[in-house]
């Protein structure tokens, strides 16, 4: 199952994504699309850019957990060049399909992950400690690499739409 993460004011991009999708061939009925939090709706928040690793944790992960499969984790603003489902996995780690750049040390956005169900169960049961909460592409990278749960596609089979984010990237 793949489910998309999006909040409401950028659901037009969560539709994209889930056409993007369809058009690789993905069937409509295995995509779900979820709410987390509006950085908007605190604006007090010190650090808004959690609030994306809070809706992974506190949003997607159980409805993962709830659908009892591997699940694909996709961020809303995602295209696809290929077909997740197709693409060969190691079905033991987190997959990383896609994402913005990728060298030994650092990879950025998580644009599309797979993350097979005990990983999932792992996940839910075992998270990390908030207080490591950051980026959320830091935080499973390092939560995979502590583990040796962690597989990092060599190429990226996503790339983004254009759209302004809430930090004034332009993508």
């Amino acid at each position: 199952m793949i489910i998309i993460l999006t909040i409401k004011r950028r659901m037009y991009l969560a539709l994209k994504t889930k056409k993007s999708l369809i058009d690789v061939g993905v069937p409509r009925e295995n995509i779900y699309i979820i709410e987390g939090y509006d950085r908007l709706d605190y604006p007090d928040m010190k650090r808004p850019h959690l609030l994306l690793i809070e809706a992974f944790f506190d949003k997607w992960l159980p409805v993962a957990l709830d659908l009892n499969e591997h699940c694909y984790y996709v961020e809303c603003g995602t295209l696809f060049k290929e077909n997740p489902y197709n693409i060969e996995k190691q079905f033991n780690k987190i997959n990383w399909l896609g994402y913005i750049r990728h060298n030994k040390s650092y990879t950025t956005g998580t644009k599309c992950l797979y993350i097979p169900r005990q990983i999932i169960q792992l996940l839910y049961y075992e998270p990390p400690e908030k207080k490591k909460y950051g980026h959320i592409d830091r935080v499973i990278r390092n939560y995979g690499e502590e583990r040796d749960i962690l597989f990092i596609l060599e190429r990226s089979i996503t790339f983004l739409q254009d759209y302004e984010s809430d930090w004034g990237t332009k993508h």
